[in-house]
């Protein structure tokens, strides 16, 4: 395939699709494409899930040709390091019970990221399940980066995450315009008019 040749993407890869929607259309209508993978991510990490887990994903490892992507590639390794190791949004298997039991996805910048802080609230564990690994393809500009940490800021002051793990999280995952983004929000919050 195209995209496996393309991005160096590892040949016994899985295959995790996100294109909002389209799924159920590509495995009906595309078999042609599917059938390439002899493995299908959410089916190897549905096997992985525990009874206390809310939340499951793999490893996820940024697949792309540019510089800055490399970079990224690179900054991603810091993510092994984070006390608070989450599975990462884009790969993300979510139970249930447990996403009615929060009440669902709130309207907030980063959905997966409140289902899991509340998940933990309530008991619940998340975890990452580093042998089944998705190859994030996509395209990155330092706008996009910088804006994508400022957001991610924001998000984290409006779901009351604190300001020191949002400090450290910045720090420890080279990520300064979170902390940024999580003045920001704070700043425009306390000025707001009543």
């Amino acid at each position: 395939m195209k995209i496996i040749s393309k991005y160096d993407i590892d040949s016994n890869a899985f295959l995790k699709m996100d294109c909002e929607g389209c799924e159920y259309d590509v495995i009906l209508n595309d078999y042609e494409h599917i059938k390439h993978f002899n493995i299908i991510y959410f089916e190897i990490l549905l096997k992985e899930v525990r009874d206390n887990d809310a939340c499951v994903g793999g490893r996820i490892i940024t697949s792309c040709k540019t510089i800055l992507c490399k970079l990224l590639f690179l900054w991603e390794r810091t993510y092994a390091f984070s006390p608070w190791r989450r599975p990462r949004g884009c790969a993300l298997l979510i139970r249930k019970d447990v996403l009615d039991e929060i009440g669902g996805f709130a309207d907030v910048s980063a959905p997966d990221t409140h289902v899991q802080e509340y998940a933990t609230k309530l008991g619940y564990h998340v975890r990452v399940v580093s042998k089944v690994k998705a190859y994030h393809v996509r395209k990155i500009t330092l706008k996009r980066a910088v804006k994508t940490q400022f957001q991610t800021g924001i998000a984290r002051y409006k779901q009351g995450i604190g300001l020191t793990r949002t400090l450290l999280h910045s720090i420890a995952r080279l990520r300064p315009f979170v902390i940024l983004g999580y003045i920001y929000a704070l700043i425009k919050d306390k000025f707001r008019k009543p």
